[in-house]
């Protein structure tokens, strides 16, 4: 959005970053024949996105607005879609609302 004079009303600054870990779960069972103790581990690929998105005023140059979004997913999940969703649950409470 622009002012009459051409400036900018407000810029947006966003900062985003995608880990990868695995995450595992174990299991363990034994033999009630030979007294033999098992265990099994399950690996899982996912991804832990953050995402955050600044309001600023031009002069002087002032945050007046932050929202912050963290999330795990499957890595398989991740997509512009899962992205268009976490970018509208962080500006979601925009405008915010007036102060009392």
């Amino acid at each position: 959005m622009k002012s009459s004079d051409g400036l900018a009303d407000l810029r947006v600054r966003f900062y985003a970053r995608l880990e990868k870990h695995l995450r595992g779960s174990s299991r363990q069972s034994s033999s009630p024949w030979n007294g033999d103790l098992r265990t099994s581990v399950d690996l899982e690929k996912m991804a832990e996105g953050t995402l955050v998105i600044e309001l600023y005023t031009p002069k002087p140059d002032r945050r007046v607005w932050r929202g912050t979004l963290t999330k795990v997913a499957r890595e398989s999940s991740v997509d512009e879609s899962s992205i268009r969703s976490a970018v509208a649950l962080v500006c979601a409470p925009i405008p915010p609302a007036a102060a009392p």
